[in-house]
């Protein structure tokens, strides 16, 4: 047999920095202005409390949580003090590491837009493996443009997809639960 060699090499996957998404409160502020607001016009107390309950949580929340991109995935890990980050654990809702590959992402975007940030969906075939979509949402805790920018160069503008809130909801009534 006779292989002839083209003097063509495979393009190389592209290598990326390291890249924690730093935090943000925007949306935790806005859920405790909301607070105040529904506070000062005296409505039902219970709007006011879940919009403070959820104000402090995501307070809470935005202060440890952090995205965190690599060469080859994105990950969901945990602030520590100083600066450093730990593995955040298993997924609450679907089991094993909050860690995903950038190939396995099959669509992402904002909700509800890119310049009105409030939660970031993605579907990814990597949890319950090829062929099936895993649907994960997030609250948007963190720098949204920043966030925006590295999904863009690492898992592709080809993938960002609008989702209608019924596809939201079915989502999430999808997800299988552990435990």
């Amino acid at each position: 047999m006779l292989f002839l060699d083209s003097g063509k090499k495979a393009e190389p996957a592209p290598q990326f920095e390291p890249v924690d998404v730093s935090q943000d409160y925007k949306f935790a502020g806005g859920s405790l202005a909301t607070t105040a607001a529904l506070t000062a016009i005296k409505a039902p107390l219970i709007f006011p409390a879940f919009f403070g309950a959820l104000g402090a949580l995501l307070t809470v929340q935005s202060g440890r949580v952090v995205f965190s991109f690599d060469d080859k995935a994105m990950e969901v890990k945990v602030g520590k003090s100083g600066g450093e980050t730990t593995d955040s654990g298993e997924n609450f809702a679907v089991g094993g590491a909050n860690r995903w590959d950038y190939k396995t992402f099959t669509r992402w975007n904002f909700i509800p837009s890119a310049d009105f940030p409030l939660f970031m969906y993605f579907y990814e075939s990597q949890t319950k493996g090829p062929g099936t979509e895993q649907f994960h949402l997030f609250p948007v805790i963190m720098n949204s443009q920043e966030l925006l920018d590295v999904m863009k160069e690492r898992v592709g503008e080809d993938k960002v997809q609008p989702i209608t809130f019924a596809e939201v909801v079915e989502g999430a009534k999808s997800a299988d639960r552990v435990g």
